[in-house]
């Protein structure tokens, strides 16, 4: 995926979640929703990380459904088979 120039003037990254719902709010909800202006990359560290980390993932996954070019997600090491399923997420999911 290419960032353009143009966005980075509103980039905002985000290097790992904890599955706490309020660590989105102020990452995410607070400076805003992703949108043309507003570009959001996500370094891993999403899945495994607590009680909302089902949710988190799915809210991530319905922004980039619908910005795609305004969002970035990039997979960590808990984002892998063998660490979802030996976290939980995977059974969390089901």
């Amino acid at each position: 995926m290419h960032i353009s120039e143009s966005s980075l003037n509103h980039l905002w990254i985000s290097s790992r979640f904890s599955g706490g719902d309020s660590e989105v709010f102020c990452e995410v909800w607070l400076p805003g929703p992703p949108s043309a202006e507003r570009t959001y990359l996500f370094n891993g560290g999403i899945v495994d990380r607590g009680d909302k980390a089902v949710e988190i993932m799915l809210l991530l996954a319905a922004y980039k459904l619908v910005w795609p070019q305004s969002v970035v997600i990039n997979r960590g090491n808990h984002e892998t088979q063998e660490m979802t399923e030996m976290m939980g997420f995977a059974v969390s999911v089901c």
